[in-house]
């Protein structure tokens, strides 16, 4: 839990046991909410699964209170995309025209102002984006669309050049 978001892990092999579980965790979720004057909204309820790679998996189907859960293939969690691949490109394509803008913003910049100013911009704007939540997704072969500039000059990735 944080602020108005709610997330649940769930993990089981077995389908019914894993839709039991499910229905068994909602349930405890919406007393939660009730005893502490909240509203679960089931509209903005989604469930993800995260399969092995390479896999082809059956949609998901997890009913609650007579609702039908939408399953959805990414999500946004405490300001990070996460795909059920975990290959982090929903991400990266997130950050990378905040990236963009940070990055001409500085370049405009660089003309009229001192080093240290630019700093307090840079470290602001574009390291603060980058940082976020890099444990998580730094490892992503993505990456190198932020970290290296592309080699041919007409290369474009999300508007952001270096």
């Amino acid at each position: 839990m944080f602020a108005d978001d709610t997330s649940a892990l769930i993990t089981n092999k077995n389908l019914k046991e894993f839709k039991n579980t499910s229905n068994v965790v909602l349930t405890h979720i919406t007393k939660w909410f009730h005893a502490n004057q909240l509203i679960f909204n089931m509209v903005k309820t989604n469930i993800v699964k995260f399969p092995p790679t390479n896999t082809v998996c059956n949609p998901l189907i997890i009913e609650y209170a007579g609702k039908v859960l939408t399953e959805v293939n990414n999500f946004k969690f405490l300001g990070l995309q996460i795909d059920k691949r975990l290959n982090w490109w929903r991400h990266v394509e997130q950050i990378l025209p905040k990236l963009s803008t940070a990055s001409y913003t500085i370049r405009k910049l660089a003309h009229g102002l001192n080093i240290d100013v630019l700093k307090i911009v840079y470290f602001a704007n574009f390291q603060s984006v980058v940082e976020y939540g890099i444990i998580f997704w730094g490892h992503s072969p993505n990456i190198s669309h932020i970290f290296f500039a592309p080699k041919e000059s007409n290369k474009n990735y999300g508007g952001c050049r270096f």
